[in-house]
C-alpha cells in the first residue's frame, strides 16, 4: 500500500499529546511526523483508518481486495496494463469489471475515518508516537503487539 496523507492530524490532539508524553515546547514538527507515522502504522495493523489518506493498493491475488475502512470514495481501479476498469461502489460494496483477464488490479481509493474509532485508539497513537519519538524500538514493538486486530 501507498499512502498519502491529505489531511491533518488534529483528531489526534498533538497539543494533549505532548501534555500527556511531558514533551517541551517548540518539538511541534517532530511531534507531529511522530504521530502520523504512529497513526499510519496503527491503521496499517488494524485495517481501520485513523486519519484521511489516499491509498493505492495493489492486491497480492486478484480475487482478495481487503480495504482500509471505512471508505471515503473510490478514485480509480485500472489492470496491470493501466487500463481503466469500469467499478460501483456504494460505501458497502465494490465491484468492479473488466473484459478479459486481470492479472493485477491498483486501486486508488480515500479513507474516511470515523471520530469514535479515531477516539478509541488514540492512548495506542500516543503511546507507539512516544516511542518513535525517543526511538525506542522495543516498546514500539509492545504497543503494536497490543493492538487489537480488526476482523472483517
Amino acid at each position: 500500500m501507498t499512502y498519502t496523507q491529505i489531511g491533518d492530524i488534529t483528531a489526534l490532539k498533538a497539543e494533549s499529546f505532548k501534555v500527556w508524553a511531558k514533551i517541551d515546547e517548540g518539538n511541534d514538527e517532530v511531534v507531529a511526523l511522530a504521530l502520523r507515522e504512529a497513526a499510519l502504522r496503527i491503521q496499517e495493523y488494524t485495517n481501520i483508518a485513523l486519519i484521511p489518506c489516499t491509498i493505492m493498493q495493489t492486491p497480492t491475488t486478484s480475487s482478495t481486495i481487503r480495504m482500509m475502512l471505512p471508505i471515503g470514495n473510490v478514485l480509480s481501479v485500472i489492470d496491470g496494463k493501466g487500463n481503466d476498469c469500469d467499478f460501483t461502489f456504494n460505501r458497502f460494496t465494490f465491484d468492479f469489471e473488466y473484459s478479459g483477464k486481470i492479472e493485477k488490479v491498483q486501486i486508488e481509493y480515500t479513507t474516511a475515518p470515523e471520530p469514535a474509532q479515531v477516539e478509541r485508539m488514540l492512548i495506542p497513537i500516543w503511546e507507539l508516537a512516544l516511542a518513535i519519538y525517543d526511538g525506542n524500538t522495543d516498546e514500539q514493538n509492545k504497543v503494536i503487539n497490543r493492538l487489537p486486530m480488526e476482523m472483517i
